[in-house]
C-alpha cells in the first residue's frame, strides 16, 4: 500500500490532479495528469524530469498515518 501510493507523482505544469466528489464516493474523477514512478511512466523525458512528489504522498507521511489508524 506505501509503494502505491509513495510512487505517485504528479506534474506541476499540467496540475494534474485527483480528486473525489463530497456527493458520491463513485463520483470520482482522474486527471490524466497522475503518474507513477513504477507503472504508469510517461514517455516524455521532459514531463518525467519535472514530475513531483506531494508531501502528503511521501513514504514518512503514510508510514505515519498508517500507525495512527491501526491505532483504532
Amino acid at each position: 500500500m506505501i509503494e502505491r501510493a509513495a510512487g505517485k507523482r504528479i506534474d506541476p505544469k499540467t496540475k494534474g490532479y485527483f480528486c473525489f466528489s463530497l456527493n458520491s464516493f463513485n463520483n470520482r474523477s482522474f486527471s490524466s495528469d497522475i503518474y507513477h514512478i513504477t507503472w504508469n511512466i510517461p514517455s516524455s523525458p521532459d514531463v518525467q524530469e519535472r514530475l513531483v512528489q506531494l508531501e502528503e504522498y511521501s513514504e514518512r507521511n503514510l508510514i505515519l498515518r498508517l500507525k495512527e489508524y491501526r491505532r483504532y
